[in-house]
């Protein structure tokens, strides 16, 4: 089979394509055909040695999600079915851009009947977004939120979300064309944080009230500046750190000197389901009901071949990628 690997961290150059013998799948495992594998942001983490959970040694397959059909059971697997079309997330071993993968089937999720596989590729996303917006915190109709960078996967999928539960929505990106990007998901309090102050928009957009909540994925050195941006009570929810660590670690003391607007940070990675199947379990059957049912729509930007799985990581690195990006194996 043909599989997308790695044998050494660096840029989009250190990326494979070769053949790989089939997989079996052993005790507990499901062996599935890829039809569609998903390219996000946790992808580049892996690649450029960032992330803390890839234990798996070099050469290592690339991709996080997939969506696809269960072609052979291994020994103890019950629940599921040759045939059957799933989706799969493998977050500790990672595999996911290959021809087919052997996973637990803790990794698997069925797809409700006539799922779009591409559409199916893209629901990690939505899993991410529903931590953020149900899990993390509740938020509710007529509450608020304000999320930077927001054309990307992520972003479309809080967004989606947001509205689907009658959250407001302030959004921005980097150029026009991705805050027409935006416009087109629904969402009418835009700005470029390139052209724009992003505390000075949030608060004129908000009325001068600011948002229940700041979703934030970049942190780094002017991360503090955000509380500007919250109403009392209002709560700063990190996912990511793409920017690096604030400047003033003192983070207490900082809140303190703002008691009067009751402010809290949270921070969410989709890790807290590793030692939660069950749960996990719950959080994707909800998330691919609602992407089936049509209450939210993942934006496909573009599919690619496998065999470019190199080109599409230099499109995320290039934040030109508005919405999903797709990979189809050839064979």
């Amino acid at each position: 089979m043909k599989a997308v690997v790695f044998e050494e961290f660096g840029g989009p150059e250190v990326l494979k394509y070769v053949d790989l013998p089939k997989p079996v799948p052993g005790p507990g495992q499901v062996l599935v055909k890829t039809m569609s594998a998903g390219v996000c942001k946790a992808d580049w983490r892996v690649r450029t040695g960032r992330s803390q959970w890839l234990t798996s040694p070099f050469p290592v397959t690339v991709g996080y999600e997939s969506a696809g059909v269960i072609e052979a059971l291994g020994e103890g697997v019950t629940g599921f079915s040759v045939g059957q079309p799933v989706h799969v997330l493998h977050m500790a071993v990672y595999g996911t851009n290959a021809d087919y993968m052997a996973v637990t089937a803790d990794d698997v999720a069925p797809l409700p009947e006539g799922m779009d596989f591409d559409a199916a590729a893209a629901a990690f996303n939505y899993f991410v977004a529903w931590g953020l917006l149900e899990q993390v915190v509740q938020a509710s109709p007529g509450q608020s939120l304000y999320i930077g960078g927001a054309a990307g996967g992520i972003g479309t999928a809080v967004i989606q979300l947001a509205q689907h539960k009658g959250v407001e929505v302030i959004a921005s990106a980097s150029t026009e064309e991705k805050c027409a990007y935006l416009r087109g998901l629904g969402v009418e309090k835009v700005f470029n944080y390139k052209a724009e102050d992003d505390v000075a928009a949030v608060k004129r957009l908000s009325g001068g009230r600011g948002v229940d909540y700041v979703y934030d994925q970049v942190a780094g050195p002017a991360f503090c500046r955000q509380f500007d941006m919250l109403a009392t009570y209002g709560q700063i929810i990190l996912y990511n750190y793409l920017g690096g660590y604030p400047e003033d670690r003192e983070i207490i003391h900082l809140l303190q000197s703002k008691c009067e607007g009751c402010y809290g940070i949270r921070y969410f990675s989709i890790h807290v389901h590793d030692t939660d199947p069950a749960g996990f379990r719950k959080v994707k059957e909800r998330v691919l009901g609602l992407i089936a049912s049509g209450a939210v729509k993942p934006p496909i930007y573009k599919v690619l071949p496998l065999s470019e799985a190199r080109r599409a990581h230099e499109m995320i690195e290039a934040g030109e990628v508005l919405g999903k990006l797709v990979l189809h194996p050839e064979g």
